[in-house]
């Protein structure tokens, strides 16, 4: 039988113990870091709570949001209908005056009329809810 070289003893037994080394200051590392995840653990329960509670804040004014839009989009609705209807008196106005004694004055009563359709129809739209 043939004999192991005494170096290579050495370097076997150089590595063993750096392996038991090794496995020692792994296992050292992982308790620690198992620590520090307990410390951190309230933390990140309370940061968790934190992110939700902002989330649902934002959700809320999302849908206030999308409520105003809504009613801002009913009184455009109301005073566009309502300026088209003012429009229509103002054009059918001005032909008639174009042809009687009133011509010179149908610019100034187009427009009179114009400005009080326009008033009307803000007061209107913010009666309504």
């Amino acid at each position: 039988m043939t004999e192991i070289p005494l170096w290579w003893l050495v370097l076997s037994a150089v590595f063993f113990a750096m392996n038991i080394v090794l496995f020692a200051v792994a296992i050292y590392a992982i308790i620690k870091a198992q620590e520090e995840l307990k410390h951190s653990r309230p933390k990140l329960d309370e940061i968790s709570a934190r992110v939700k509670q902002i989330s649902d804040s934002v959700n809320g004014i999302a849908s206030s949001v999308n409520g105003l839009t809504g009613s801002v989009q009913k009184t455009v609705d109301g005073v566009g209908s309502s300026l088209a209807g003012a429009a229509q008196g103002v054009q059918s106005l001005a032909s008639a005056g174009a042809r009687g004694p009133l011509a010179k004055y149908t610019p100034m009563i187009a427009t009179l009329v114009t400005i009080y359709k326009l008033i009307q129809s803000v007061r209107d739209a913010r009666r309504r809810p």
